[in-house]
């Protein structure tokens, strides 16, 4: 998967995940994309992106830890070799 990606919290549950992206997406009200879940490793992750770059990511990151309360996770696919 291509894209930065932000990553509001990871989950033991898929129940725990989906909860909390109910409560973000109403707390973030003004993000225009679906708030999705990865599940991987055995955690289901809550994400938002993918965006195209780190610095667009980083102000969308800014504004959810204005709306939430605490700084989401950057997440950056590895690097191709």
């Amino acid at each position: 998967e291509s894209g930065v990606w932000i990553q509001l919290g990871a989950f033991s549950t898929p129940e725990a995940a989906s909860a909390f992206r109910d409560k973000a997406a109403a707390s973030l009200a003004w993000i225009l994309e679906p708030i999705t879940i990865l599940q991987r490793d055995g955690l289901s992750r809550v994400r938002l992106g993918p965006y195209r770059n780190r610095a667009e990511a980083e102000a969308i990151a800014q504004k959810v830890r204005e709306s939430l309360g605490y700084a989401p996770s950057i997440v950056e696919p590895p690097e191709a070799h």
